[in-house]
C-alpha cells in the first residue's frame, strides 16, 4: 500500500512537471515524441486506478473471508487478522 501511495504521488507531481513544461513550450506540445509520452502516462494512470481497485476488491475480500464462518474460528490461531482498506 505504501508503495503504491509513493508511486501515485509521484505519478501526480510528473503529470503536473509535464503540463507546466508543455505551457511554457508551445511548440513541444506538437511534438510527436510528447504526444506518445502523455499518451504512454495516460495508459499508466488508467493501469494504476486499475490496481488499485484490485486492491480495494481483493481487501475486502480477504476481510470477509477471515471475518466468516469457519475460518474466523482458526484464523486468530496461525495470526492472520483483518487487513486496513488501503487509501490512495
Amino acid at each position: 500500500t505504501e508503495v503504491a501511495n509513493l508511486r501515485a504521488v509521484q505519478m501526480e507531481d510528473a503529470d503536473k512537471s509535464i503540463v507546466a513544461l508543455a505551457e511554457s513550450y508551445p511548440s513541444l506540445q506538437a511534438n510527436q515524441n510528447f504526444l506518445l509520452l502523455q499518451n504512454q502516462l495516460a495508459e499508466i494512470q488508467e493501469k494504476l486506478a486499475g490496481s488499485q481497485s484490485y486492491l480495494v476488491d481483493a481487501t475486502t475480500l480477504y476481510n470477509a473471508r477471515v471475518q466468516s464462518f469457519p475460518y474466523f474460528l482458526f484464523t486468530p490461531m496461525i495470526g492472520l487478522r483483518t487487513l486496513p482498506m488501503p487509501s490512495f
